[in-house]
């Protein structure tokens, strides 16, 4: 079964942890594709929430001006359409 084709909801995302590398890649071109994976993205087994924490903090300082949030908003955006997401309820604080 392609999960993908499937409608979604998304009740709780956090707009500052869903920064796409592409739109990182806008706001600060000098982010590579290593950093990305290392400041961005938590580890996949992880037991610790301040390994999560952390990558917010990367996210939040690319999102300070009316034009970077409305950049990260589009692209938030266009993954849900990408993932079938068809109702997100987004946080930011």
């Amino acid at each position: 079964m392609d999960y993908k084709q499937l409608p979604k909801i998304e009740l709780h995302l956090h707009l500052d942890c869903s920064l796409s590398y592409e739109v990182v890649r806008i706001i600060d071109p000098s982010v590579t594709r290593e950093q990305f994976d290392s400041e961005f993205i938590a580890p996949v087994c992880s037991t610790d929430l301040l390994e999560y924490i952390k990558r917010s903090a990367r996210g939040y300082l690319l999102m300070q001006t009316p034009e970077q949030l409305r950049l990260v908003t589009l692209d938030l955006l266009r993954q849900m359409d990408e993932d079938g997401v068809v109702y997100v309820e987004i946080r930011f604080a």
